[in-house]
């Protein structure tokens, strides 16, 4: 494996992130991850960091065992992969219908602010797996070259650090997206004013692609993706 693998991972992993399949979504993770209200201002730089950096970490997880093709735990988790993504759909849809206020759960609407940290806490860790499994149809004209190099890698531990880089891309700019949203979503005055219906778009969004992903009809997204791009590059 070429050393420019590298590089070009990391590449990969931005143009992900640009896509229609995430950019116009992240209003609605942020919120779901973070957990601050519309007109709450965030306690510290950290309160929205954390559950950012845990997204990023979940789905980096998923995608760097996708990277270590020749462990167990890629080997099942490629078996199984159909029925995971139904799971991630399903998942998807709740934190959408969440947001939309359509969905109340009481834990997660609990006063007790260390239980409910944890909360979020494990909820953004979650959601970041569940973005892995179901958005990799999607952002699959990036990620299948990738996996494909890794594949290829003399060890599984060059295919995982493929696929780490590759995250890093896709991770970098959305946590730094994500803090710039949070923070901003509180400090602007048309943001504060219309950050519930910021919010209520944002979790309908999700509803839409965590149906479509659950009912095998995102790679609709893929298909006028691929027209923008050279033949060579394949889909997931």
């Amino acid at each position: 494996m070429s050393e420019v693998s590298f590089p070009i991972a990391f590449i990969a992993g931005v143009f992900s992130f640009v896509s229609p399949c995430v950019l116009p979504l992240i209003p609605g993770y942020v919120s779901f991850v973070t957990g601050i209200a519309p007109d709450e201002k965030p306690e510290s730089f950290t309160k929205t960091l954390v559950p950012l950096v845990l997204f990023v970490a979940g789905f980096t997880l998923i995608f760097t065992i996708l990277g270590a093709t020749s462990t167990l735990l890629g080997y099942l988790l490629k078996t199984y992969k159909y029925l995971l993504i139904k799971f991630a759909a399903l998942f998807i849809v709740f934190a959408g219908l969440y947001l939309m206020g359509l969905l109340r759960i009481g834990f997660l609407d609990k006063s007790n602010q260390s239980l409910l940290q944890r909360t979020k806490n494990s909820s953004s860790f979650v959601m970041g797996m569940a973005f892995a499994l179901g958005w990799t149809p999607c952002i699959g004209i990036f990620l299948t070259p990738i996996l494909a190099t890794a594949s290829q890698a003399e060890t599984s531990l060059l295919g995982s650090s493929l696929l780490l880089t590759y995250s890093l891309g896709l991770g970098l700019p959305l946590i730094i997206a994500g803090q710039v949203f949070a923070v901003s979503k509180y400090r602007f005055d048309w943001l504060k004013k219309n950050s519930s219906i910021i919010n209520k778009i944002g979790g309908f969004l999700l509803v839409i692609m965590g149906l479509l992903l659950f009912f095998n009809k995102l790679e609709l997204i893929t298909i006028n993706l691929q027209k923008l791009f050279p033949a060579g590059w394949q889909f997931f």
